[in-house]
């Protein structure tokens, strides 16, 4: 940290901390290990389902960026099934939070629909 001097913590520290938070019931700390899930990071194999849960607790916990992310998994349908409602509801209440990408993507699907 270049504030504290304290060096940053290794892959598996950093998942360790996420971890903890999540247990703790940090939403924000839900989302990123949700990601990490999705990509496949921090030494976790790649579970999308596994995201998508966290990504629907950390939304319902106030996570604009869980909608997005929501919204992007269910317009793409590659491991949950495609659902362009699920999408549109996860895209406006993002949007709704001042998410930049969920509007832009809301306004996409308003223009494809004429």
């Amino acid at each position: 940290c270049p504030f504290c001097r304290t060096p940053r913590p290794d892959k598996s520290q950093a998942l360790a901390m996420i971890q903890t938070r999540v247990a703790a019931g940090d939403p924000v700390a839900m989302f990123h290990l949700g990601a990490e899930h999705e990509n496949g990071s921090y030494g976790l194999q790649k579970d999308v389902l596994r995201a998508v849960e966290l990504y629907l607790h950390a939304a319902e916990l106030g996570v604009n960026k869980a909608h997005h992310n929501l919204g992007v998994l269910f317009v793409e349908g590659k491991v949950v099934e495609k659902d362009a409602a699920k999408a549109f509801q996860h895209y406006e209440a993002a949007a709704m939070c001042g998410q930049v990408s969920a509007r832009h993507n809301l306004g996409c699907r308003e223009y494809d629909a004429g």
